[in-house]
């Protein structure tokens, strides 16, 4: 997928800063039944790094060397500092898991190394209309990109779709009513309605989308751009394919797991239990279609393979394949090739990486 396009704004690839800043927590605010926000300010004299709507910063777990986890800006406006969403698993342990420590132990005060902002989740201002579509923490990019179009007075056309399971697991409800009218369509989709959510007409729409059944709302020319658990993206998108929507004026924010390009290739192929080595580091896994990409398998494993957008782009996870046969970005690679980007590879066949 070619995301440097007319639909994308390119000079999001300049705003990408990889030298590591260290900045202090100064809010933490829950906003949702499981999601908090933290505003992370600098330290001394440093300033913030000016952000593109849509983009992400990585943080630096405090307390585990190499534990590096991305979390989007959910606002740009304020040039001070950034502010995060992060969604609250209490099955996850702190000291294995980014996101359980800043929802669990992190504290007003507390130290974080940051590098970023990085990624191209950004629309281009050259757009005239754009689809918001979001679940669950993937609201969390499209808040900063609605906010953006709005404050900056942008003539592009919004479309907004978010689902989550009901008023409780609704974030950042104030901002979605105030910029609520400023688009062209809004509609909230609840799973899970409560009874209150029902009585005070909080949603639009029990239940999750058909895209299908709304793009006759769209005009020919509008980028869709897609954010949320890899289950939604991957429908959404193909139904978005199937319908007859060009791939170029589609985009998706995967947090985790396998990129968009790997989910549609190996779909309806059975699932595989393949050994992962890394020669350098003396560590050894098994991966299955869960496991997400061979990033993915680094981070769980601890292994710092110096990751920075995650997208392909920055090429800090490059490394050489030394033996098997891999899918990066759709096409097969295999130990004879040139170096494999780790954050867009997932396993063929059993694998030894240098790495």
């Amino acid at each position: 997928m070619n995301m440097f396009n007319k639909f994308f704004d390119k000079s999001a690839l300049s705003a990408n800063k990889h030298e590591p800043r260290t900045m202090r927590v100064k809010k933490l605010t829950y906003v949702a039944r499981d999601i908090v926000t933290l505003v992370l300010e600098p330290v001394g004299t440093a300033k913030v790094m000016p952000p593109k709507p849509g983009q992400h910063i990585l943080l630096q777990h405090p307390k585990q060397a190499g534990l590096v986890r991305a979390y989007t800006l959910v606002s740009i406006l304020n040039k001070k500092h950034y502010q995060i969403a992060v969604k609250v698993d209490p099955t996850k342990v702190p000291e294995m898991s980014m996101s359980a420590y800043l929802a669990q132990q992190a504290q007003v005060g507390d130290l974080i190394e940051v590098t970023g902002p990085h990624g191209t989740f950004t629309p281009s201002s050259e757009l005239r209309s754009v689809a918001l579509i979001s679940a669950g923490i993937g609201i969390t990019p499209m808040l900063a990109i609605l906010e953006d179009i709005i404050k900056s007075k942008q003539k592009i056309e919004v479309s907004f779709y978010h689902v989550t399971q009901n008023s409780q697991t609704l974030p950042f409800t104030k901002q979605l009513q105030a910029y609520k009218k400023s688009c062209k369509e809004f509609l909230l989709f609840f799973t899970k309605p409560l009874l209150l959510d029902i009585q005070t007409n909080a949603f639009d729409v029990a239940g999750r989308p058909v895209l299908n059944d709304y793009l006759d709302k769209f005009s020919t020319d509008t980028a869709f751009f897609l954010c949320g658990p890899n289950g939604f993206i991957y429908a959404g998108y193909q139904s978005l394919l199937s319908s007859g929507i060009e791939m170029e004026r589609l985009h998706t924010e995967i947090f985790s797991g396998l990129p968009i390009n790997h989910l549609l290739a190996i779909n309806n192929d059975e699932d595989h239990n393949f050994t992962v080595c890394f020669k350098k580091s003396n560590k050894k896994t098994s991966w299955r279609r869960c496991s997400g990409s061979l990033l993915d398998v680094c981070d769980n494993l601890q292994l710092n393979a110096g990751a920075s957008c995650r997208q392909g782009i920055c090429k800090f996870c490059q490394c050489r394949l030394l033996e098997g046969t891999v899918l990066e970005s759709g096409a097969r690679k295999g130990s004879g090739s040139d170096n494999i980007l780790l954050c867009q590879s997932t396993p063929l066949s059993d694998c030894v990486i240098d790495l």
